[in-house]
């Protein structure tokens, strides 16, 4: 349990920056857009980290959890292209 939290904290943290950025900063000029890919970057390489450390197919153990939906959603619905 405590390792989903883990992941699904994580993960939030990245969308709260999302959320600053775009909802309040409301900056998605060339600069801003460029924080945008950097912090899905960053996300894809958390989750990234988490799937390949134990060799699994999910972001914590052997079954799927709240921490696979909440990095899908994320990255799933900001990639482009």
């Amino acid at each position: 349990m405590w390792a989903c939290d883990s992941a699904v904290d994580s993960v939030n943290d990245q969308l709260v920056k999302l959320a600053v950025l775009v909802y309040f900063e409301k900056k998605l000029d060339e600069e801003g857009f460029k924080r945008f890919q950097d912090i899905i970057r960053a996300t894809a390489l958390i989750v990234n980290k988490r799937l390949t450390q134990h060799g699994k197919d999910f972001v914590v153990g052997d079954k799927i959890t709240i921490a696979d939906f909440m990095a899908c959603s994320l990255l799933f619905t900001t990639a482009h292209n």
